[in-house]
């Protein structure tokens, strides 16, 4: 057998799915098949140059981290795991997925190869290693938990010297403590994890109804206005309804010369409905006579996840009726599969207990209304928004201690967004056009979460329990909570962000065990405290 060696890297290789950010210094680049070659390339991608020295060592398996962690001048070696996308059935340790598999490609092999379901993720691209090693969290999640609520084994590369690697797998029994963190916190922290298992998993459903709604900003004045359609789309999934998923887009108002256009979009998806007993006749028609008397009209828009609706634009109003589609669950996913193009990019996250509060909808309303400019031009704001995505149900119904993941009490979950284009050339990001967009994402999300500090910071008033806030997610992670490079006190209110102060402290442990030399490092992952 052939040595497994790296190769050298490409264009494509030293940037992401997000173009802020790029691997001007990569050196290497190892893509294994297998355990052996996995373990190969740890064991040459975690060997420095000099004694004592990081050796730079990164991987991937989707390319969709959302900050610098891997595309950065830091970087020498990628690992990337595209080539271990297995989906299979071992006979001891049940259903696997190997890293490199996608949330479409796991999702569609597992349905037809054993009529089972992984509770991932929507969006087709994104890879496996990083999504469930995040948490994991998807339209199915209120109905069937975070997808590390099912994972029962990981094997994982550890590196307990550099230049040293070895294959383990953990589980609660083996390793239990690591097994834990990987259970969401486990993305670039400890190792390089190359599959996970899965004792039992969902079967797969047979039906889905999605209903897809628009809202026309002409009908939103102001900040009143928006606050009484937030909650009446919040309050449209009920509580007890585990298989209703609802998703709203705050989208940034448009404009055409001074007509307003635009629309807030609302998206429900329910899980294995019939029209005849879904229940969503009467929802619709409840939630029809709530808007329209309050002025708002309701248009059909087209079925997906992606591009803000345009009035005139495939939108009709709809009347008293249901305006939901039905689908095979298999034609739904593919129906809501998207990533969107690989853009400029910056993502800020949030769970909530409850809706906004009614001082928050003026801030709210202020940043989706303004129209920020460079050079004295408006920018293009229409991949801008806030999506406020149901939570709770089944995920709630875990202890906060089980896995990383502590949010175990929030009903919304927030992801304030925006993306570009710049015509600056790769490896040279637009910087100025860039802080124009950051600046503004910013000074909004500080201003809605202003009397906690500007963050949703549970232990702000020293009370997380009676706090209407519960943090952040890892996996929208958000370089401006806080980085290693800062120092203590900003890296650990970020991880207490991610991950709560109880379950942060358990990490510390962990690192210290695993990754005793910071081999696995970023900007963000968990600090090496000797």
């Amino acid at each position: 057998m052939a040595i497994f060696d790296s190769r050298a890297p490409t264009v494509s290789d030293k940037i992401g799915f997000n173009r802020r950010f790029y691997a001007g210094n990569l050196e290497k680049v190892f893509t294994p098949t297998s355990d052996d070659e996995l373990v190969a390339a740890v064991t040459q991608a975690s060997t420095p140059e000099q004694a004592g020295e990081d050796p730079g060592v990164r991987i991937v398996s989707g390319r969709h981290c959302y900050e610098n962690f891997v595309f950065n001048a830091t970087s020498k070696s990628l690992i990337d795991c595209i080539g271990l996308d297995g989906v299979g059935q071992h006979p001891d340790r049940g259903y696997f997925v190997e890293a490199g598999a996608s949330n479409w490609s796991s999702f569609t092999r597992l349905n037809a190869l054993f009529g089972k379901c992984l509770p991932g993720g929507s969006c087709y691209s994104v890879g496996i290693g990083g999504h469930v090693s995040g948490g994991g969290y998807g339209l199915l999640s209120r109905l069937q938990g975070l997808t590390v609520d099912w994972v029962t084994g990981v094997d994982i590369v550890l590196t307990p010297a550099p230049g040293k690697a070895e294959l383990h797998h953990v589980d609660a029994a083996t390793e239990p403590e690591l097994f834990w963190a990987l259970k969401g916190a486990g993305g670039g922290n400890f190792g390089a994890i190359s599959r996970f298992y899965f004792k039992e998993l969902p079967d797969s459903l047979d039906t889905a109804a999605i209903l897809t709604l628009a809202i026309p900003w002409q009908d939103i004045p102001d900040a009143e206005a928006l606050g009484n359609l937030a909650e009446s789309l919040y309050n449209f999934v009920p509580p007890d309804r585990m298989d209703w998923f609802g998703i709203t887009k705050f989208n940034h108002q448009l404009k055409s010369g001074s007509e307003i256009s635009g629309t807030i979009d609302f998206l429900v998806q329910l899980a294995n409905a019939g029209i005849e007993d879904s229940g969503i006749e009467d929802a619709v028609a409840v939630l029809f006579r709530e808007l329209s008397g309050s002025g708002f009209r309701i248009h059909k828009r087209p079925t997906s996840l992606y591009g803000q609706s345009v009035l005139g634009e495939r939108l009709s109003l709809i009347g008293n009726t249901s305006s939901a589609q039905f689908f095979s669950f298999h034609d739904a996913v593919q129906t809501l599969n998207g990533s969107g193009s690989n853009q400029y990019s910056k993502y800020k996250s949030a769970y909530h207990k409850a809706v906004f509060s009614p001082e928050q909808f003026e801030p709210l309303f202020e940043g989706l209304t303004e129209y920020p400019t460079y050079d004295g031009e408006p920018v293009d704001m229409s991949s801008a928004w806030i999506q406020a995505d149901s939570y709770g149900g089944e995920i709630n119904s875990v202890d906060p201690a089980a896995t990383p993941i502590w949010q175990r009490q929030s009903t919304m979950k927030l992801q304030y967004q925006c993306h570009w284009d710049s015509p600056a050339p790769i490896s040279t990001p637009d910087t100025n056009l860039s802080d124009v967009y950051v600046d503004w994402i910013d000074r909004m999300y500080h201003a809605v979460y202003q009397d906690t500090g500007g963050w949703p910071d549970p232990y702000y008033n020293d009370d997380p329990d009676s706090s209407p806030y519960q943090g952040c997610y890892y996996n929208y992670c958000d370089n401006d909570l806080g980085t290693n490079e800062q120092g203590v006190g900003a890296i650990d209110f970020a991880m207490q962000m991610y991950f709560g102060k109880d379950n942060y402290s358990r990490l510390l442990d962990v690192k210290k065990q695993y990754d005793p030399h910071n081999i696995w490092n970023s900007a963000q992952s968990v600090p090496l405290r000797t």
